[in-house]
């Protein structure tokens, strides 16, 4: 670099207090560690980060002080839920990160301080520090990016995001990042736009595809997405790798969507037999989601303890977690309210052995449920300063929303409906701004307010936002569900005999196939009946 700066007429002085740094210093002085390191980064940018692992794993091996390849390791192993491997290799990093020039230390310091939401500010502040020196660092804008998205502040988050932008080697992870956060401000045009942008310049990858049928998912435009699917799948991704369990997973969505189910559980079946902890995963969760669309409750957690043994086996704790929160979910529907507490108890235990404490949040958050649901008040208040303290250590207030959810059903229980009302407005305000995106648990728990004070037509409005709505219903399809039953009943009292009608069948149809006596099927049959003979 010295040789080539002559060229730009700068003095000798310039040239000697300019940055330079031997590039022994910032990576390796074994050539063939730096191979390995930078085929491994080029498999991280194809989000392949298990390869990544392996080649990276390879250099560290060769020379123990690469502390760039100890960082890659870290966010590979963070970026597919492995947190304490994550933690053990950026610690590693950091200790190596002395001998490093500025650019790369502040890089892995920010890193490190990214792991636990309680050191935000630091790893902010090593971010900015790195900008202030290379203000175009596509890492340390990408990374800054992540950060202000987690805390809610998503336009400083599209600031750097579009940073990265301007950059040759923005990877599809950047495009896909930033089109999510215009998605999360409800900017799908700007979406659409950054998407296309990434298809341009990435035309063989099917991630490319992947993404923007996901955009056209979420903005309910299923014809559109299941097209471009069907585009990734003809670029035929290697089996195993994650564009190829992408494509199965994507398209099983796009499926149940459109109520294909059928389709859409050959596709979540083909995951569950291939090889990986990750494929089981995503096709488990889907049969679940699958199965509480068309109220199918009984034996639906046998579904997900495969991925319990499989994950104890790889010492991956957060999909264990994740399982035990599922089995809360179902307790709860199923009245199960014992086995709910224990089931949340022991999503907590793994998520504190994951440092993850979203999941923690949540866990808490359905606790807090089933001591509503117990009549346990005191209990439920309790659980929801439990998570109060939870929300403040996390930097991003729109964590409150569990909180004021949570006390929001104890007010519906209490009876006090202006009350609950005003929670559940400020808990569904608190998150995403993207209409298509909201917790379709939380807009019918509003919408059970509305109907309990006496205003059906409020009531009617937020029933008719789930059944509208995208992805804010995926994971709550027996939400979805019975907003038909509640709707048909809305209608029924205002003398709508045939949108009465119509949504009955809609509900009876998803449910056609539920599990016995649930007293919403038999009661909507009762009503159909007697609707079809007057």
């Amino acid at each position: 670099t010295r040789k080539v700066k002559e060229h730009f007429k700068l003095s000798t002085e310039e040239i000697a207090g300019d940055i330079d740094e031997e590039i022994e210093k910032i990576t390796t002085s074994s050539p063939e560690a730096l191979e390995y390191y930078i085929e491994g980064r080029k498999y991280h940018s194809t989000l392949d980060y298990m390869r990544s692992i392996e080649f990276m794993e390879k250099a560290v091996a060769i020379d123990p002080d690469f502390a760039m390849a100890y960082r890659s390791l870290a966010v590979s192993y963070g970026n597919i839920g492995f947190r304490p491997q994550r933690k053990k290799h950026m610690e590693k990093a950091l200790e190596l990160s002395d001998r490093l020039p500025a650019r790369e230390r502040y890089l892995i310091g920010g890193d490190f301080y990214s792991s636990s939401e309680k050191t935000y500010d630091k790893s902010i502040e090593a971010y900015k520090k790195l900008l202030e020196l290379y203000p175009d660092d596509y890492t340390g804008n990408h990374n800054l990016a992540g950060l202000y998205s987690d805390i809610g502040e998503e336009h400083k988050a599209i600031e750097h995001y579009e940073t990265t932008r301007k950059s040759d080697n923005i990877s599809l992870l950047g495009y896909g990042n930033l089109a999510a956060v215009y998605r999360q401000v409800g900017s799908y045009d700007k979406a659409k736009e950054v998407l296309e942008e990434a298809l341009q310049k990435y035309p063989d990858s099917a991630v490319s595809y992947q993404n923007l049928a996901r955009h056209y998912r979420m903005a309910g435009k299923y014809d559109l997405a299941l097209v471009e699917i069907e585009k990734a799948f003809a670029l035929k991704p290697a089996i195993g790798t994650p564009a190829f369990r992408q494509n199965f997973y994507q398209r099983a969505q796009i499926r149940s969507y459109t109520g294909d189910l059928v389709k859409a559980a050959e596709d979540y079946h083909n995951l569950q037999q291939q090889k990986g902890p990750q494929a089981v995963y995503l096709g488990s969760m889907g049969m679940v989601n699958l199965n509480l669309l068309q109220g199918k409750f009984k034996g639906t957690k046998d579904i997900l303890r495969p991925i319990i043994g499989v994950s104890k086996k790889v010492g991956a704790n957060w999909p264990i977690s994740e399982c035990y929160l599922r089995f809360a979910y179902i307790d709860l529907k199923t009245g199960d309210l014992q086995e709910a507490l224990k089931d949340c108890d022991n999503a907590d235990e793994y998520a504190l052995k994951a440092e993850d404490p979203d999941i923690q949040r949540r866990a808490l958050h359905l606790k807090g449920l089933a001591y509503v649901r117990m009549n346990a008040t005191d209990e439920a208040l309790k659980t929801a300063d439990e998570l109060r303290v939870l929300i403040r250590d996390s930097h991003s207030p729109n964590n409150k929303h569990f909180f004021h959810h949570l006390v929001g059903m104890v007010e519906l229980k209490q009876k006090n409906f202006t009350r609950a009302i005003e929670c559940f407005k400020e808990a569904l305000s608190l998150q995403t701004s993207d209409p298509h995106d909201k917790n379709a648990g939380y807009v019918e728990s509003l919408a059970m307010a509305y109907n309990a004070s006496g205003n059906i037509d409020k009531a009617q409005a937020e029933y008719e936002r789930i059944v509208s709505s995208s992805s804010g219903r995926f994971d709550f399809g027996d939400v979805y569900a019975l907003s038909f039953y509640s709707l048909g009943k809305i209608y029924e009292q205002k003398a709508w005999k045939g949108k009465a009608i119509e949504h009955y069948e809609k509900f009876l149809d998803l449910w056609k196939e539920a599990d016995p006596g649930i007293a919403e099927v038999e009661d909507a049959r009762k009503r159909l009946a007697g609707l079809k003979s007057r």
